[in-house]
């Protein structure tokens, strides 16, 4: 379907990645390393919902795993508005990594392409960033602990 969707777009290709396989993670990231071109956006959006509760990889819970882990171990590359269209999917994920308006704001946390407003809920149907979504004490404990479950921190 990806390959159907971007035939024709200059610049583009399509790879096979499995978020939840370490050893296609590796392979993914091995293959793009040994092209030595740059790697200019990285859009971490895929995810399941839903899920059997199931253990994948090294016993990690798969929506943990394959929402998190899997975009954790990619990006490091080894050193309720109902269902959307694809393109209304993507449209903030694009818009935050192509925008200049964002060109001050690292780490935003964007919405309906624009920078989310501060929650006034915890209720997960209701926009906005939650505050324990960017508190910075959970972040460090969320990155350690990755960078632990896949033995990958390039920030260490």
């Amino acid at each position: 379907m990806a390959t159907r969707a971007l035939h024709g777009i200059p610049r583009t290709e399509v790879r096979e990645l499995d978020l939840a396989d370490p050893d296609s993670i590796r392979t993914f990231s091995d293959r793009f390393l040994e092209t030595g071109r740059a790697l200019d956006i990285v859009i971490n959006n895929a995810g399941v919902m839903a899920y059997p509760n199931t253990l994948i990889g090294a016993g990690w819970e798969a929506h943990f795993a394959i929402n998190h882990l899997g975009h954790h171990a990619t990006s490091e590359g080894r050193q309720a508005d109902g269902f959307k269209t694809p393109a209304q999917g993507a449209a903030t994920a694009v818009w935050a990594a192509t925008s200049p308006l964002l060109d001050e704001y690292g780490g935003a946390y964007c919405q309906d392409c624009d920078i989310a407003e501060p929650a006034t809920t915890d209720d997960m149907l209701v926009g906005g960033v939650k505050p324990w979504a960017i508190d910075p004490d959970s972040a460090s404990r969320l990155w350690a602990l990755s960078g632990e479950l896949t033995g990958l921190d390039c920030f260490s």
